[in-house]
């Protein structure tokens, strides 16, 4: 598991035609043995390619080449956390429901998958939950310090 603040998470995955299965494998293990995640994108395990995989309940699935292409105006605040930033918590404002298109297609995906998707393909565009944090206040819990990159937007 890649781990803030390595670069890789910083950078914009690049799409891709055709997917070697062993790195599907490999994130369903990895996000299985994390015991809280529900989903993974390939560059937080060190593949920067524009794919992401998820694990809600019976719902599972392997998401390539996503874009958001609209967003509704409803926004709720989930409380976020990742698995490559570990020990920090906080409030992060979601559009309710999101269309998308993939290498697949195009589709409409509301309720919690919103907001897994949206937290995966910020991922993949290399930018963190933590980012979009608001206001310090919106932080719900802090393992240990706040990196300075965070701390230091709130000064």
């Amino acid at each position: 598991m890649i781990i803030y603040p390595n670069p890789i998470l910083r950078k914009k995955c690049k799409p891709i035609k055709y997917l070697d299965t062993e790195i599907i494998d490999k994130m369903f293990q990895i996000l299985s043995k994390t015991g809280n995640g529900v989903a993974l994108s390939a560059n937080q395990i060190g593949y920067p390619i524009a794919v992401f995989v998820y694990s809600l309940g019976t719902n599972r699935g392997v998401v390539i080449n996503p874009r958001i292409i609209s967003k509704s105006k409803e926004i709720i605040i989930s409380e976020e956390a990742c698995l490559s930033i570990p020990g920090i918590i906080g409030k992060v404002e979601r559009s309710k429901s999101i269309i998308i298109k993939t290498i697949n297609g195009i589709e409409t995906i509301g309720g919690s998958f919103a907001i897994i998707f949206q937290h995966e393909i910020d991922h993949l565009n290399g930018i963190l939950f933590i980012d979009r944090i608001k206001n310090l206040e919106d932080f719900t819990h802090i393992k240990g310090v706040l990196p300075d990159e965070v701390a230091e937007r709130f000064i």
